[in-house]
């Protein structure tokens, strides 16, 4: 191997190692380099199928007590707020400790992509347990099927809290839940009208939120069951019904597809040829990991004009932060676990 092509290959690991994971040590870019870039990828995803991983081992998830309902005594609720406030820090402490130790990185950076696309907040859904129960459905479903997690995410508590899909009734539909699911989750600007967020909000009905074991129940009484027409299509859609038809729009494959390289490549719309490419991958199973693959794979992402991402620093920050205690060796500096 010539110099340039060693140096070459070092860069593109480098690279990659940043991309699909948290950077690299230098003994693990010496690694990859000697492995060459597709081993590395092929051990990235290898890595990403549940094989047994020492960090995710040494990173139980954290058990949260329930909060106790104050009622109207203002020391309870002060009580009350503290107790929640120490779970929501504990929760990131434990997902940044779990993203330094882990051996396998792929599976939580693309566990932290799904947590910026299925955009969720603490300080709405003021559950550190709910966040957590999320977290985990991303860490778990994030390589199949997009209709898959689509049908996780659109009947998750913590998701329902946070774009009010609990207590959306038929005689009172909340559109923030259809709104977004099109917009930002599945379809992207431009591929809806707003009759079809009315009608969406309509199949979205029913959904109430059983606190007890932090589950949605379904309440038929409240679901709107008569036809609804979405997207030039008319059926009696439920939940259900409509994410089904959502992901099956040729407008959601281009829109993952999007997604995924604005967060892995570049900003920015996608170069057609690596459309084409990426698209192939997804293909009608909409698969995930073979979307990732051929991505990491593709000749634009590991060539030498290969793209430079651009991040807000809020987005960036618990990235960065990982980043620097992987390369270095050290420890997070989580709050304690206990």
């Amino acid at each position: 191997m010539t110099a340039d092509a060693a140096a070459s290959t070092r860069t593109q690991v480098a690279h990659l190692l940043r991309r699909a994971g948290f950077g690299g040590r230098a003994e693990e870019i010496d690694a990859a380099e000697k492995a060459g870039y597709e081993a590395t990828v092929a051990d990235l995803l290898a890595g990403a199928s549940g094989t047994a991983d020492p960090g995710v081992a040494a990173t139980p998830p954290p058990a949260f007590a329930d909060v106790p309902a104050p009622g109207h005594d203002p020391a309870a609720r002060k009580q009350a707020n503290r107790q929640r406030a120490g779970q929501y820090l504990q929760l990131g402490g434990w997902w940044l400790d779990r993203m330094v130790r882990v051996e396998a990185p792929l599976v939580e950076k693309r566990t932290w992509f799904w947590h910026g696309h299925w955009a969720t907040s603490v300080v709405k859904v003021r559950s550190a347990a709910l966040m957590l129960q999320q977290n985990q459905n991303l860490r778990s479903l994030g390589g199949g099927d997009f209709g898959a997690l689509a049908q996780a995410m659109v009947h998750d508590p913590a998701l329902a809290v946070w774009l009010d899909e609990i207590g959306s009734t038929k005689q009172a539909p909340n559109e923030n839940l259809a709104r977004e699911l099109m917009e930002l989750f599945t379809l992207g600007v431009g591929h809806y009208t707003e009759q079809d967020v009315r009608a969406a909000a309509r199949a979205l009905t029913g959904w109430r939120l059983d606190r007890a074991n932090g589950q949605l129940v379904f309440v038929p009484a409240a679901h709107d069951d008569t036809p609804k027409t979405v997207l030039g299509t008319t059926a009696d859609y439920d939940s259900v019904g409509l994410v089904d038809l959502l992901v099956a729009q040729p407008a959601s494959h281009d829109w993952v597809v999007t997604r995924m390289w604005n967060r892995y490549a570049a900003p920015g719309p996608v170069p057609a040829d690596v459309m084409g490419r990426l698209q192939a991958a997804y293909g009608p199973g909409r698969d995930l990991t073979a979307l990732l693959r051929a991505l990491l794979l593709d000749p634009v992402f590991r060539g030498p004009s290969r793209p430079t991402p651009t991040r807000a620093p809020t987005t960036a920050r618990p990235r960065r932060s990982s980043s620097r205690a992987r390369r270095s060796g050290a420890a997070s500096t989580a709050p304690s676990r206990a």
